[in-house]
């Protein structure tokens, strides 16, 4: 009878928190962009990173997400991810949740958001927010949230942010913001 004792090996899976340039802060990542793009071009960027433009819903992110775009460039504006592209005067979060502009918490500067001339994407200017044309060029700010996990009979989006019935994938109609439900039908 031999005193050697079984070997085991033992797996360990490290969370290395946010990729490369990322910045964690209240469960998601962020990171502000020194690249001027247009919304449409800002939200591919991100999408390649496996994010969205960043949603600033409550007042302590806003903050944070003000913090890491001035460490970039205080006087630049920047995306982020609220526009009313769809319907004027409906905006609409990224993840696809609507912001009602006169009871959620928002950080719109006086008179805004006025639409004027096609104003349709959210941005950072000066101290507060503000809707510009959705073609110009601006620098940017992507956030990536931890995937979501989905119960049995759903689909969960590409971004990995939200569930669907998996009876409205491949049916014809994009029920995800980023589409992936009627990806490779």
């Amino acid at each position: 009878m031999s005193n050697e004792r079984p070997s085991y090996t033992v797996l360990y899976h490290i969370s290395t928190g946010c990729p490369s340039g990322y910045t964690t802060y209240g469960g998601a990542c962020f990171k502000a962009y020194d690249q001027d793009k247009t919304y449409s071009q800002a939200r591919e960027v991100c999408a390649a990173d496996g994010a969205l433009l960043a949603m600033p819903k409550g007042k302590d992110v806003d903050n944070f997400v003000r913090e890491l775009k001035n460490a970039v460039n205080k006087i630049s504006h920047f995306w982020f991810g609220l526009n009313d592209g769809n319907n004027e005067g409906e905006w609409v979060w990224e993840d696809g949740t609507p912001h009602d502009i006169s009871t959620d918490w928002n950080r719109w500067q006086p008179g805004e958001p006025n639409g004027n001339d096609g104003e349709n994407c959210a941005n950072y200017y000066g101290s507060g927010w503000n809707d510009a044309p959705c073609s110009s060029a601006y620098k940017f700010i992507c956030q990536l949230n931890e995937a979501i996990s989905c119960s049995l009979g759903h689909f969960r989006c590409g971004h990995g942010l939200a569930c669907i019935l998996s009876w409205k994938r491949c049916d014809g109609i994009a029920d995800c913001t980023d589409r992936s439900d009627e990806e490779g039908c």
